[in-house]
């Protein structure tokens, strides 16, 4: 069993498995041994009140182990399965039994659209978020927020089923414009989109960046003397200087 019980987890959680072992025949058991397909190290807690190391007819084992979620199990479940072996003299007993843990998974991918490299000061970058369940159960409570840019809006047509679940087969598609400041240079513009929804009491979340590099340019300029009469000359200098963050080619003044 898990103890504390969980039915669901994401990446990231750790699994707390128990085992308890009890002896079912008339007789000690010795050499007594608890593996798990899918945790190691299994370790003995407590229950052997009895001689030592024998397991005896009104004795209960109890063993733990610890497992934390990685990506790749998912979209899971988590299907592990423990064998308890004993001898009761020269006879080896053997017992099985497994333990299923449902996973909550969301992928969130950020890109432009149409694909944008680089801006400048005024343009609008759109950005794009598809969204989908990489675990093996429905969320409930999706969001998608950008940390620099919003509203984040749902496009019709995701929700296929239109119960405002993300199913395992569906990819949800938000988008979000953002207009380029000058406060933005030099660059680059990156920001993050981070995802989240609900299944089992659990909350799994997936965070995107996307990067766009920064074209800007300033002119500065000046005179040569601050007064002038009819007849003098004036010398104009212009200087020119790259504000953004990448080289700027066919400069003209």
């Amino acid at each position: 069993s898990t103890n504390p019980a969980i039915t669901t987890a994401k990446v990231g959680d750790v699994i707390v498995y128990q085992y308890e072992l009890d002896n079912q025949g008339s007789g000690q058991l010795e050499t007594i041994t608890v593996t798990d397909d899918n945790c190691a190290p299994v370790g003995y807690v407590s229950g052997d009140t009895g001689p030592p190391n024998k397991l005896g007819k009104n004795e209960i084992w109890v063993y733990t182990c610890s497992y934390t979620v990685v990506p790749g199990d998912l979209p899971g479940p988590i299907v592990n399965t423990v064998t308890a072996t004993g001898l009761s003299g020269s006879a080896l007993l053997t017992d099985m039994d497994s333990e299923s843990v449902v996973l909550v998974g969301i992928e969130v991918v950020k890109s432009t659209n149409p694909a944008t490299t680089t801006a400048k000061v005024g343009d609008a970058v759109p950005y794009e978020y598809a969204v989908t369940n990489t675990g093996g159960v429905e969320l409930s409570s999706v969001t998608v927020s950008d940390d620099k840019c919003s509203p984040v809006v749902l496009v019709v047509g995701g929700d296929a089923d239109m119960d405002s679940m993300l199913d395992l087969a569906e990819t949800w598609t938000y988008t979000c414009s953002y207009t380029v400041v000058s406060g933005d240079l030099t660059g680059p513009l990156v920001n993050t989109a981070t995802a989240s929804g609900t299944a089992g009491g659990v909350t799994a979340t997936d965070m995107d960046s996307e990067s766009v590099a920064l074209a800007g340019i300033m002119v500065t300029k000046s005179a040569s003397g601050a007064a002038a009469m009819a007849g003098d000359t004036i010398t104009y200098t212009y200087t020119t200087t790259n504000t953004g963050g990448v080289a700027l080619s066919t400069v003209t003044v």
